[in-house]
């Protein structure tokens, strides 16, 4: 087996020879996707991996382990240190938001595109584009059930560019996967990076995470779709 070191030393190498760029800027404790490392390189990268190793490193160990440091102590069998025992805040401590990212219709995908949406008073709800829903599949289905559906709303810009493997999805599972979700893995990342933390610096951490949404309307869409 290869010794962490080793495993540091190979991963920095390959990482800038994808890249481009000097090793010296390849920063061990950095998340890959703060590198640049997009879904096809990080492919590339576990593919080259395995061969250097002889043996199979699945994909999703580049999401589990997302930094040199991490992978290369995962892959040389290392533990991973105990998180420190941390204080309980005081119910009465102040809270701060310290990062924020979100997603709005009218092409509002950060907060600043929020607010000049705001100021500009943009309206923005639109025609249910093409692409998104086929119409005539969906004026079957109210036909059919006697149920009516709005022709107009308001819409994500780019709703297709999740990048599944990076959040160790397959591409199927990301299929089926219901959008908020996608979204929701997203946004969790953009506010950690918004707080100027390093969202790898998160794993094994006491660090929460709460959640809620409503509707799914993409099962209409899919069941529309046939």
């Amino acid at each position: 087996m290869r010794s962490a070191d080793e495993v540091r030393r190979w991963l920095t190498g390959a990482i800038a020879e994808l890249l481009g760029a000097p090793s010296r800027r390849i920063d061990a404790r950095a998340s890959f996707r703060s590198h640049g490392l997009d879904s096809a390189a990080a492919a590339v990268l576990v593919a080259r991996l395995s061969a250097w190793l002889g043996s199979s490193v699945p994909l999703t160990a580049l999401w589990e382990h997302p930094s040199v440091v991490e992978l290369a102590a995962h892959l040389a069998g290392e533990a991973r240190p105990e998180a420190q025992a941390t204080r309980v805040a005081a119910s009465d401590e102040p809270v701060a938001i310290v990062g924020l990212a979100c997603r709005f219709p009218g092409g509002a995908s950060s907060p600043a595109a929020l607010w000049r949406l705001l100021t500009e008073e943009v309206d923005a709800i639109a025609p249910i584009p093409p692409h998104r829903l086929d119409l005539e599949a969906l004026a079957r289905l109210e036909a059919a059930t006697g149920e009516s559906t709005a022709r107009e709303g308001g819409f994500f810009a780019e709703v297709d560019g999740f990048d599944p493997l990076f959040f160790g999805m397959s591409p199927r599972e990301a299929a089926v996967c219901d959008p908020q979700q996608r979204v929701v893995l997203e946004l969790a990342w953009e506010a950690l990076e918004d707080a100027g933390v390093v969202p790898s610096s998160r794993v094994g951490s006491p660090t929460g995470c709460s959640s809620g949404r409503c509707g799914m309307t993409s099962r209409c869409c899919w069941r529309a779709r046939g």
